[in-house]
């Protein structure tokens, strides 16, 4: 009884194990027993690379079903016509956008269908279709597996060329370049110790520059005050000799017409006088007239610019024709 008891129980946990097992395989294949999901089309233009059947689905980074067929498009051989199942209710939009993307950089590719607004109407099949076609776009995944095959070229000859550059020969050469970059830079830091003495000595001497400037302003400032204050004095000294000429010219005005009516008063009782003196008593008349108009003038030039008068015209030069 005991050795029967044994096997019940052995048989009983085996099956248990059994039944596990085939759940574990059910949930793993994601064999579901409900009602078949909504299926759409994609198409793909370019390498697919890692998608197969079975592959993930998800909408803005949720799964929401899987690929359940690939292959190429009959009437388009440049395309990959992708089918998907996803679960019931799924939000895809007329604007939503599927693409290829990877989780990693050495993921499993699966279908990443992103976009679909709220106001945007549901996506169904055209007339002509069998399923509604979600539009598609390059991924990134794509654009790196087509280029890496160029990137993995370029990067060899990077490659190449790095160790021409790192021959003996040319390690000689960077060697002895540093080495001479290190001799400029102790000739730069000599010359920049020269250059901070030759910077202090500068800024000494714009420094007396400065004070020379500003005791040459105040003996200039001086200078202009007491020449100022010489043509002021100058100014009232002509005014007042052109005051004392124009008095004398004035004082020679009267006599000369006092003179003037003496001789016309004595004109009949001096006939005979005036035919043997009178002619040199009327030069001498004539003279102190033309001497009392000139007296005249020179007052009136002093009056009018009396620094020209004493000091003359700056204008040099000879007066052109």
């Amino acid at each position: 009884m005991e050795t029967r008891a044994s096997y019940i129980t052995v048989g009983s946990f085996v099956l248990a194990l059994i039944a596990g097992l085939v759940l574990f395989v059910v949930w793993l294949g994601r064999i579901s027993f409900e009602e078949p999901g909504d299926r759409y089309l994609i198409y793909f233009t370019g390498s697919v690379t890692g998608l197969q059947q079975g592959s993930t689905v998800q909408v803005r980074g949720i799964p929401v079903g899987q690929v359940v067929d690939l292959g190429f498009d009959s009437t388009d051989i440049g395309q990959i016509r992708v089918m998907i199942e996803v679960q019931p209710d799924t939000p895809i939009r007329q604007d939503s956008v599927a693409s290829l993307a990877t989780q990693g950089i050495a993921g499993v590719p699966f279908v990443q269908i992103t976009g679909g607004s709220a106001d945007a109407a549901p996506l169904v099949a055209s007339d002509g279709q069998e399923y509604p076609v979600i539009e598609s776009r390059p991924s990134t995944l794509q654009a790196v597996l087509e280029t890496f095959p160029a990137t993995m070229q370029q990067f060899a000859d990077v490659m190449d060329r790095i160790n021409e550059l790192m021959s003996d020969e040319n390690q000689q050469m960077i060697a002895r370049t540093l080495a001479n970059v290190q001799d400029l830079t102790a000739s730069l830091a000599d010359s920049v110790e020269h250059a901070d003495a030759l910077i202090v000595n500068a800024d000494g001497m714009v420094e007396e520059l400065r004070i020379d400037m500003a005791r040459i302003s105040d003996d200039l400032d001086r200078t202009l005050a007491t020449v100022e204050e010489g043509v002021a004095q100058a100014s009232a000294d002509f005014s007042a000799t052109t005051q004392e000429y124009r008095e004398l010219a004035q004082t020679f005005g009267h006599a000369a017409e006092q003179l003037d009516a003496v001789i016309t008063a004595a004109r009949p009782g001096l006939t005979e006088f005036s035919q043997t003196g009178l002619v040199e008593f009327t030069i001498m008349v004539a003279e102190l007239r033309s001497l009392a108009n000139t007296l005249a003038r020179v007052a009136e030039r002093i009056e009018r610019d009396p620094r020209t008068f004493l000091f003359g015209t700056t204008n040099q030069g000879v007066p052109t024709q």
